[in-house]
């Protein structure tokens, strides 16, 4: 019986979580749609700026360091955009894991 009471508490405490991150997952997807988003951070920001600082970098006049700075900026926009996408994810899979947690939780209660 203590068996059966610490998986309810486990899958619970999963589905909770889970929730949280879904949440979080529906937040980031209607920020990805927001056509202001779209335009000021991913066409300004991720598209247009990273083009800038490639044509930067590949310009004779750039010095080294101009060069690292550069790439500085590009690796932080590729995390940025790598951010997201792993964020979308892991709320793909806490949605799958609510899921699969909730259809456990109510077969053990008795409920499926």
């Amino acid at each position: 019986m203590d068996y059966d009471q610490d998986l309810i508490n486990q899958l619970s405490n999963e589905i909770d979580n889970g929730k949280e991150a879904i949440d979080f997952h529906n937040k980031l997807e209607r920020l990805l749609k927001n056509q202001d988003f779209i335009d000021v951070i991913y066409n300004g920001y991720c598209t247009d700026g990273a083009l800038r600082l490639v044509t930067l970098l590949k310009a004779d006049s750039t010095t080294e360091a101009t060069r690292a700075n550069v790439i500085s900026k590009l690796d932080a926009i590729s995390l940025f955009q790598e951010y997201l996408r792993v964020q979308l994810v892991l709320g793909n899979s806490a949605r799958r894991t609510v899921q699969e947690s909730q259809a456990t939780l109510d077969e053990l209660r008795g409920e499926a």
